[in-house]
């Protein structure tokens, strides 16, 4: 077996055949873990960052659009890749050589096989892994729909600070989920530790600081969301948190409302510079374009004696003129 593969055996278990089929030998059933081997074929499945420089991309496929076409394609481009790159001819060919090997080594009273050997079919095996691998890789970018993410550490450190901007809808969540706590009836030994409290003090101070760095809300505002960190986890603390709360929330709303209308402005801005930018070039592009004449030379209209009949005009004149007509009376 490959070395890729010999550590990745689930369960391995031997089955009489007469349950199963008119035969008196055994089969040997081997469970194998193949989300190593086939490179990314689940979202959950980790990178090995030694093999992948820092420009890598992962291959994410997204399963919740796809569809049954999708897998009759994905199911079509296999087969032609495997037909392509003779796949079955180097199974069988490694079948072959290793049936030929295994004969010779009966012939000979060998037992077991020497370790240069087993490197030598390890890496044999390996390669058939990787033209698989690699099939069912192509394939998938090709017929299934995915995207791609980064596996370069700068592009998290933005996405992190991205999170970050959103840090006060998150706080506002768990003062929330704090705050219906009470009612749950297995918390109640939790309001009276020591520990808790302390935690929940260190929190609730970072949480009152979510507010400082928008410039464009006043200090009345911050103020009225401050949470008082004295008396924890009385009913009259409840009461107060229920408030902050509040009006958190209709903070959160504000800042939402104009962070969003300002990314709409800013879209609108840099279209519009975008436009003026590109205006000249696109409306030369247009004129240049060889456009050729339409020439009609002949038209059929409907009799006007019996509607059911057709009448096939070839005059230039008289085609000008129901053109014209048609034009006049559709446009």
């Amino acid at each position: 077996m490959s070395e890729e593969a010999a550590g990745l055996i689930e369960a391995s278990f031997v089955t009489d055949s007469a349950l199963i089929m008119d035969s008196d030998h055994l089969i040997f059933t081997t469970v194998l873990n193949t989300s190593e081997l086939i490179p990314n074929n689940w979202s959950g499945t980790q990178i090995a960052t030694q093999r992948h420089s820092i420009d890598a991309k992962r291959l994410m496929i997204n399963w919740h659009d796809v569809t049954k076409d999708h897998l009759e394609k994905l199911e079509i481009l296999i087969k032609e890749k495997c037909a392509n790159r003779k796949l079955e001819e180097h199974i069988s060919g490694l079948e072959s050589k290793a049936i030929a090997y295994c004969t010779g080594l009966q012939a000979t009273n060998i037992n077991g096989l020497p370790e240069q050997q087993q490197q030598i079919w390890g890496t044999e095996v390996d390669k058939v892994w990787a033209k698989i691998s690699s099939i069912i890789l192509n394939s998938c970018i090709e017929g299934l729909p995915h995207f791609w993410i980064s596996s370069n550490p700068t592009s998290k450190c933005k996405k992190k600070k991205k999170r970050k901007e959103k840090l006060n809808h998150t706080h506002t969540a768990k003062l929330i989920q704090l705050w219906y706590g009470r009612l749950n009836p297995k918390k109640d030994h939790l309001w009276n530790d020591l520990t808790f409290k302390f935690k929940w003090n260190q929190k609730i101070l970072k949480y009152n600081a979510d507010y400082d760095h928008f410039d464009d809300i006043d200090t009345t505002d911050r103020a009225v969301c401050e949470i008082l960190t004295s008396d924890l986890f009385t009913e009259k603390w409840f009461d107060h948190l229920l408030q902050k709360i509040k009006e958190r929330k209709k903070l959160d709303h504000r800042i939402y409302t104009k962070t969003t209308r300002l990314q709409i402005l800013c879209k609108i801005e840099s279209k519009f510079e975008m436009i003026q930018t590109h205006q000249s070039s696109w409306l030369n592009s247009s004129l240049e374009k060889y456009r050729p004449d339409v020439k009609i030379d002949r038209a059929v209209i409907t009799n006007p004696q019996n509607p059911d009949e057709k009448i096939l005009i070839l005059q230039p004149d008289e085609v000008k003129q129901v053109a014209a007509k048609y034009f006049c009376t559709t446009i």
